[in-house]
């Protein structure tokens, strides 16, 4: 199937097909407190209304968003995913993830490199198989 060139994976309405910063407030699990009391030291330069921006955050359950042309869905926000392509000794991440802004949902946007052994609140990895052809 030919790609019909969307901003985001299957619409360019991010908030059709993904979560992000903008819209996953709600979520059942707030990841955004839980991030800023494990990994204070990374906030440590934010303002209370900058750190009050991610209260409240959190993944979704997968699959109440659109599906894109291949029939995929979660493929922009939620989480970011790590991928196969190496940039140097490091792996790549795509998607964005739940705590995002919207312009590192968008499909053409590659994440920072990680090393493989990284760990984040916002990144996981999708389970894939092929067709067997």
């Amino acid at each position: 199937m030919e790609s019909r060139g969307y901003k985001y994976s299957g619409s360019d309405d991010l908030n059709a097909v993904g979560w992000f910063r903008g819209n996953s407030k709600g979520a059942a699990v707030d990841l955004g407190s839980v991030a800023l009391k494990k990994h204070a030291e990374l906030f440590k330069d934010w303002t209370a209304e900058e750190k009050q921006t991610l209260v409240g955050l959190g993944t979704w359950p997968v699959g109440q968003k659109g599906r894109n042309e291949l029939d995929l869905q979660d493929m922009s926000g939620n989480v970011w995913e790590w991928c196969w392509d190496l940039n140097g000794s490091y792996r790549r991440i795509r998607g964005c993830g739940w705590d995002g802004n919207a312009d590192y949902c968008t499909v053409a946007y590659r994440g920072n490199s990680l090393y493989p052994d990284d760990r984040n609140i916002d990144i996981d990895f999708r389970l894939a198989r092929s067709s067997g052809n």
